[in-house]
């Protein structure tokens, strides 16, 4: 038999978010009649499993008002799953309104704190990222932090790298970098490559553990290694330094190239500056422009990198004495190329806070 008639009646899970997720994938036009008969039985992890089909358009027409209808379903019987499913439903409609609506963000909220109150942890991370960040509900960050903890004690490296991120600003908690970094190295342990980075950072300054390039550049790479763009750039800068490695501009050239490519500023405007010098690559000012045009672009919108957007146009500026009108129209030809190539980056932002799944 399919495997959506296995589910059998237990206490809620941790993992059976993703056990319904998992086979709510593999539901084929052929099983999903059964599967509506088991939901219209009274099967309320059915019903959440009909409710995702429909909000996704999986074996079935999307339909998100259905969708909702049967987490609504599953959630008048107390199931978890469904009290999340049905909050997640109403946050999607409040995100797609201009004016968030009150009575959607309230309806979120009260389901998400029921399926946090029954131990589901990824709904305990998303109450606590509406507390954080809100759709318009007053920010309150000690309840953000009580329930980034709920989650993060339950080992979801999500809430502990935010919880981590609290404890560093401040935030909810009082200022803590030695907790800051251990909630990191649990996250970080789990495979995060965020969590990574930041245990990075906090070893290269010696910011709540002891300074020790040695294990900044460990975690660095294991970030840099999954793809985690500021890492790469952290990485590239070691190697062009020589602290915490051997001096290589060419290896350090080839992560901030990875770091660029990602949009991140501060690997843009290295990498900028490296082909304006030919180190670690071949002198190349056209090259030198599109990515500090790119370092400017991508760091004006996000305050935190004001200073690598200044450096990158005073860089500009010393290029315009050296390159030729028609070099500089390359070089903007460029510039414009990446920008629709990589349209789905976005704008560039260092704001790691919680952001509800």
């Amino acid at each position: 038999m399919s495997a959506i008639f296995v589910l059998a009646s237990r206490a809620l899970a941790a993992d059976e978010l993703d056990e319904i997720s998992s086979v709510v994938g593999s539901t084929t036009a052929a099983s999903f009649p059964i599967l509506i008969q088991k939901a219209n039985r009274g099967d309320p992890s059915a019903q959440t499993m009909v409710g995702l089909c429909y909000g996704g358009g999986i074996a079935t027409r999307a339909d998100q008002a259905e969708a909702t209808n049967w987490f609504r379903r599953a959630a008048d019987q107390d199931f978890a799953v469904g009290e999340f499913e049905l909050a997640r439903s109403y946050e999607r409609r409040l995100v797609e309104q201009p004016h968030p609506d009150p009575e959607l963000r309230d309806a979120a909220v009260r389901w998400y704190r029921k399926a946090a109150e029954a131990g589901l942890a990824t709904a305990q991370f998303n109450l606590a990222a509406m507390y954080e960040t809100g759709h318009n509900l007053p920010r309150d960050r000690a309840q953000a932090a009580y329930w980034m903890r709920k989650a993060a004690e339950q080992d979801d490296y999500h809430a502990q790298h935010d919880l981590g991120l609290m404890y560093d600003r401040g935030e909810g908690v009082p200022l803590d970098h030695a907790q800051a970094a251990a909630w990191y190295r649990a996250a970080a342990l789990q495979g995060s490559a965020r969590a990574q980075s930041k245990l990075g950072f906090a070893y290269q300054a010696g910011r709540g553990v002891p300074q020790d390039d040695d294990e900044a550049h460990k975690w660095f790479l294991m970030a840099a290694e999954r793809g985690e763009p500021l890492a790469q750039t952290a990485l590239g800068a070691m190697y062009l330094s020589g602290r915490g490695v051997p001096q290589d501009f060419a290896a350090g050239a080839a992560w901030l190239r990875k770091a660029a490519d990602a949009g991140e500023p501060g690997g843009q405007w290295l990498l900028g500056t490296l082909y304006s010098r030919g180190d670690g690559v071949s002198r190349d000012y056209v090259a030198s422009w599109k990515w500090l045009s790119l370092a400017v672009a991508r760091a004006k919108r996000n305050p935190g990198k004001r200073e690598v957007a200044d450096k990158a146009r005073k860089q500009l500026a010393e290029l315009r004495h050296v390159m030729s009108k028609r070099e500089i129209t390359d070089a903007e030809t460029a510039v414009l190329d990446w920008q629709i190539r990589h349209q789905e980056l976005g704008a560039d932002s260092s704001d790691d806070s919680a952001n509800p799944r």
